[in-house]
């Protein structure tokens, strides 16, 4: 029919045994078809070599041997790069990838982008010629072999760069705004900030749940409007607050006030609000958002901080407080004292300007060390005012807990400038005598004059030849070597003697001696006067001095000790020795259950009499009761004219026969009296010793209010000290638990975000490991259906070792799953650690905790972080599940197995041979109510000086950077103050530490127990 078709000959020449040709046979087929194929082929290969070249996507066709056979104009024109710069796949890494080409070559073109028989895709960093840096989409497909029997893979390309930079910017963006967000919330919550909006065209007002904690009422009882919130404002605030509200929203101020409210229980509040405004295009004020927070505690504190100063400002003495050696403080009368106008010129200056140098030598030398050994000094010391002029200072020091100085001072100059007067008088009239005496060392008369010789009625001669022991009446009987021996030591002093006349008569002297040397010669130089005269006088001087000194010693006592137990002691015991008086006693009066009682306190008594200690009900000595009542002397001159009849027999009872009461009334109230009474001494009380026992009356009161002021003072000192510790322990447990609390939300986010892919994972690898199955079977039936396949498969299994796979895919599953579980295992680990859903007391089984705690720490227990194994023993006991903190007690966990691990890494620096660390967790019931978990490891252990500090804030013998001293002293706070329970450390050095956690199975059940 005339057709052309195509044939093709197999041909074979036939020879017989001796090797003569014998025919020619010829097998023929047709293969027009076949040709048909490869034309159509070649044109196939053309159009899609042309549809490479046209696509608008980098296109490169390699084979297996690395070879590029074509690459499209956009490869060309988003790379720089020609078919003739990279003729080879190897050629492409090296320009695209340069350093890293070898490994890109390894782990991304020969494995991604082989030629198996699957689609493979991937993202990639490229350079491009010029410098540019792209990250390009890969997708790798093969295409079938080349004539020559080589394969050929197909790689299509896709520049994403802008849309990653797009994406990676917008993440960047979203978790910067997550943290802004958390940091926000974690803020206003920790600082119990209420947040409202208000819509002022609509008058609606929202509030958050703090804003209701509050104001005290709950969402129903609000009604979310403008004038609700105005009438829970205090009545005097009302006004006011609304005045702000108004300027604000004119634009004429900020809002930025402070109001009271009061909560539907009656209790009044401080609060402090501020807001910003938005207003539309006209300027009109349209919302409003704020805040709210309660300073009612700061109120307080400044209102009680300005009670205690005005105090202070008020008290008649110099009063001041320093830092160091600087002042903080000082009242009117301190500046006063000095001479200064404002508290500017020496407030933050150092003392060393008031005193002069040889006081501050003194400071140094005497009275630091006995503020540090006794916290407390009192003297006197000379001061300089402003101008210049001295003073004599009397002073009163004592150092508080936060090392703060208080000081008390008072000016004494006049009184200092009294007792040298009376000193230098009374010297002078001691020196002024009448006999004078030149005595040798063995007693005989140097030289004697007129006035020796007509005191004693001999003559000079005569008296010359006489001794000391001869005249003075006291040495007759032996004595002068002891007294000549006095007169050398003393120098120069006056004593008293008696004298014998030549006529006998004995009378006083008063003998001035000096000790003096002249021509090498020792002399007695003495002053002799008769004070005969004087005696009666003097007697009456000495009892009128006696009571001054009494006054005196009182005074000082009082001005010195601020001690009112020991002032009152000192005044009964010198009223009995002074004024010769049996008994003296002090007495309260109060008034208890209706009743006058007369509590005596303090007494001095002679032995013999009774014991006035106790407590009388002076409603039975009426006439007693009226005179202390009414600030009057009782005065009892002779008992038996006393009409009182009840007080005369309580009187007769104690031998009592003259009685005095002074009471005392006290600028803070309080009524107290002395009472003094003698037993066999009929004569009247003296007009000097009642006014005496006033004054010192006076003195009394004047120390009972010296010395409640200062007990106040003491209180608020203490007081204030206590608030700033726990202004200290509460920031310190505010920040931890704030760094605790972030640390839990990121472990507790970590473990989240790994838990989801992981269960995607988990979940799809037992579907995976039954297709894998499925698919080894099926090829086992066609092994065993088609023993022999072509020569393709042959080789691919060859090749690919599928016998290896089947075996091996199974174990790889298994041990993918075995991997997972692990890595759940951890994540429950971490989410037990974190406890963020376990942030109240609830029932805790704590092995789970320690469990939890030790597989956080695992890469430093098994040795992977570089450092010796260290082996864990658990001897754990059957606890109950106790109620706690659980979150808490992890981060006590954490502490003391990670200094634990720190320990034993420590000594197995320079451990010796054999020693292998090693950490024992043991727990038990301690008792029916406690339960004890012990931490005890065999590091380098601690001496007993660091022992006592390990609980003390920020101390760490840690080197600087690796330890923030807070850990054990916040585990201490957890366990003592949020459990209620007791942390103990026992440690030996080179053997070890043991921590003791000792906490009660319920806190419900410690805080019911009396």
């Amino acid at each position: 029919d005339g057709t052309l078709r195509w044939l093709q000959w197999t041909d074979r020449a036939l020879f017989d045994a001796e090797g003569h040709f014998l025919e020619f046979q010829a097998v023929g087929r047709d293969i027009t078809a076949l040709k048909e194929a490869e034309n159509a082929l070649r044109e196939s290969e053309q159009r899609f070599r042309q549809a490479l070249e046209d696509a608008p996507f980098p296109i490169m066709l390699h084979a297996e041997d690395g070879e590029v056979l074509q690459i499209n104009t956009a490869w060309t024109e988003l790379t720089g790069y020609t078919h003739s710069t990279i003729p080879t796949i190897q050629a492409w890494a090296e320009w695209a990838y340069g350093d890293r080409a070898s490994n890109i070559l390894e782990n991304i073109i020969n494995k991604k982008y082989g030629l198996t028989s699957r689609r493979d895709e991937g993202e990639f960093p490229v350079t491009t010629r010029d410098g540019r840096q792209l990250i390009w989409h890969f997708s790798s497909a093969p295409l079938g072999p080349l004539p020559d029997g080589r394969r050929v893979a197909i790689s299509m390309a896709a520049d994403v760069t802008q849309r990653r930079r797009a994406e990676a910017a917008l993440r960047e963006r979203e978790a910067h705004l997550r943290e802004l967000s958390d940091r926000l919330n974690l803020a206003v919550e920790s600082a119990a900030i209420g947040i409202w909006d208000w819509d002022i065209p609509g008058n609606r007002l929202f509030w958050d749940e703090r804003m209701y904690a509050l104001y005290g009422i709950t969402r129903d009882q609000f009604t979310n409007a403008y004038d609700a919130w105005l009438n829970s404002i205090h009545p005097e605030d009302a006004v006011a607050a609304e005045v702000v509200s108004q300027q604000a929203r004119r634009g004429e101020r900020d809002y930025d006030t402070e109001f009271r409210i009061i909560h539907p229980d009656g209790s009044i509040h401080f609060i402090k609000a501020n807001a910003l405004i938005q207003r539309n295009a006209q300027g009109e004020a349209q919302r409003m958002i704020g805040i709210n927070y309660d300073i009612t505690a700061r109120k307080e504190t400044e209102a009680a901080m300005k009670r205690q100063l005005a105090a202070m400002e008020a008290a008649i003495d110099g009063i001041s407080i320093l830092k160091g050696e600087s002042f903080i403080y000082l009242n009117q009368a301190k500046l006063r004292l000095f001479g200064y106008e404002c508290v500017e010129e020496l407030l933050g200056k150092t003392w060393h300007s008031l005193y002069p140098p040889e006081e501050r030598e003194r400071y140094t030398r005497e009275i630091l060390p006995a503020l540090k050994r006794d916290r407390a000094w009192q003297g006197e010391i000379v001061a300089i005012r402003k101008d210049g002029s001295t003073f004599i200072e009397g002073i009163s020091l004592s150092l508080t807990e936060d090392e703060l100085l208080l000081c008390t001072c008072r000016d004494i100059s006049d009184r200092k400038a009294a007792e040298i007067a009376l000193s230098m008088t009374q010297s002078a009239v001691d020196l002024a005598g009448e006999g004078l005496f030149w005595v040798r060392p063995d007693g005989s008369f140097h030289y004697v004059n007129e006035a020796a010789c007509s005191m004693l009625g001999y003559s000079r001669e005569e008296l010359l030849t006489l001794t000391v022991p001869d005249i003075d009446f006291e040495l007759s009987g032996g004595g002068w070597p002891e007294q000549w021996q006095e007169i050398k030591q003393g120098k120069n002093f006056v004593f008293e003697s008696q004298h014998r006349a030549k006529d006998g008569r004995i009378y006083p002297v008063e003998i001035t001696v000096n000790y003096l040397i002249l021509g090498g010669e020792e002399y007695n130089f003495a002053f002799v006067r008769d004070i005969s005269d004087r005696k009666q006088a003097e007697a009456r001087v000495r009892s009128l001095l006696k009571r001054t000194q009494l006054f005196n010693r009182i005074s000082s006592e009082i001005r010195n000790s601020l001690r009112l137990e020991s002032v009152l002691q000192t005044s009964v015991n010198a009223i009995v020795t002074e004024l010769r008086a049996d008994i003296c006693t002090f007495a309260w009066y109060q008034v208890q259950d209706g009743l006058n009682i007369w509590e005596v306190i303090k007494e001095q008594k002679e032995p013999e009499l009774p014991s006035w200690l106790g407590a009388y009900q002076l409603d039975e000595f009426s006439a007693l009761l009226n005179h202390i009542l009414q600030n009057q002397t009782y005065q009892v001159d002779n008992l038996a004219s006393l009409e009182d009849g009840p007080f005369k027999t309580f009187l007769e009872d104690a031998g009592i026969s003259t009685y005095l009461c002074v009471p005392i009334h006290t600028v803070g109230g309080k009524v107290g009296s002395l009472q003094i009474g003698r037993i066999a001494d009929d004569s009247p009380w003296k007009t000097g010793e009642i006014k005496l026992l006033k004054d010192i009356c006076d003195q009394i009161a004047i120390a009972i209010y010296q010395a409640y002021l200062y007990e106040q003072s003491k209180a608020k000192t203490k007081e204030l000290q206590r608030s700033y510790q726990d202004l200290q322990e509460t920031q310190l447990q505010l920040i931890q638990s704030e760094k605790m609390s972030s640390l839990g939300q990121l472990v507790a986010g970590i473990a989240h975000e790994i838990n989801n892919p992981m269960s995607f994972i988990y979940g799809n690898l037992a579907p995976a490991l039954e297709y894998t199955q499925d698919l080894a079977q099926l090829i086992r039936l066609y092994q065993e259906n088609y023993p022999e396949p072509n020569s393709t498969i042959t080789e691919f299994t060859q090749k690919a070792d599928i016998e290896y796979i089947l075996e091996d895919l199974p174990k790889l599953l298994s041990s993918m799953e075995t991997g997972a579980t692990r890595i759940q295992d951890i994540i429950q680990s971490l989410r037990t650690f974190s406890r963020l859903d376990r942030a109240d007391c609830k029932p805790t089984n704590l092995h789970e905790n320690l469990d939890s705690t030790l597989v956080i720490l695992q890469n430093r227990l098994n040795g992977r972080a570089g450092s010796p194994e260290i082996q864990v023993i658990k001897d754990y006991g059957d606890l109950p599940a106790i109620e706690c903190y659980g979150g808490l007690l992890n981060q006590v966990f954490m502490n003391l197995l990670a200094n634990a691990v720190d320990a034993i890494e420590e000594r197995q620096v320079n451990a010796e041979p054999g020693y292998s660390g090693c950490i024992r967790i043991t727990t038990e019931i301690a008792s029916d109510h406690k339960v004890t978990i012990s931490i005890q490891d065999n590091g380098n252990g601690m001496p007993p000086g660091t022992r006592s500090k390990i609980f003390n804030p920020f101390f760490t013998t840690k080197p600087v950077g690796l330890g923030t001293g807070m850990g054990l002293p916040i585990s201490y706070q957890i366990v003592t103050g949020n459990h209620k329970g007791k942390l103990h450390c026992y440690s030996t050095p080179g053997d070890g530490t043991q921590f003791i956690v000792e906490l009660w199975q319920s806190i419900r059940h410690l805080e019911a127990t009396p």
